[in-house]
């Protein structure tokens, strides 16, 4: 039993965090990160405002957190693409990327 409370607990934390870094990654983007407080990341989830703290020390640290799962996700489908174009045929005309190639990508990463 008391394995089965330690999962719940450890799936419990994962839930706040993933809910933090949800609401903070939609209040960047509407208020831009100078705006925000994390009061305002608090406010969009169902958590106590101290539990923020249980998870970051300060909004500047959750933002990095962001920023580097972010810059994580390009690099792995940049280097997906470079070994896509690497496993084309020699004669393959490359094609641009379209507008909305670039849309789904940021708007599914942030």
């Amino acid at each position: 039993m008391n394995t089965q409370c330690t999962g719940k607990r450890e799936q419990n934390k994962q839930a706040n965090r993933a809910a933090l870094l949800d609401a903070a990654r939609r209040c960047f983007l509407d208020m831009g990160y100078e705006a925000v407080t994390v009061r305002d990341i608090v406010r969009l989830t169902d958590l106590a405002s101290g539990t923020f703290y249980n998870y970051f020390p300060d909004k500047e640290c959750m933002f990095r957190e962001i920023l580097e799962t972010h810059i994580n996700e390009l690099n792995a489908r940049l280097h997906k693409v470079r070994q896509q174009a690497q496993s084309r045929p020699s004669s393959a005309t490359p094609t641009a990327p379209s507008s909305r190639w670039w849309w789904t990508c940021r708007t599914s990463s942030i």
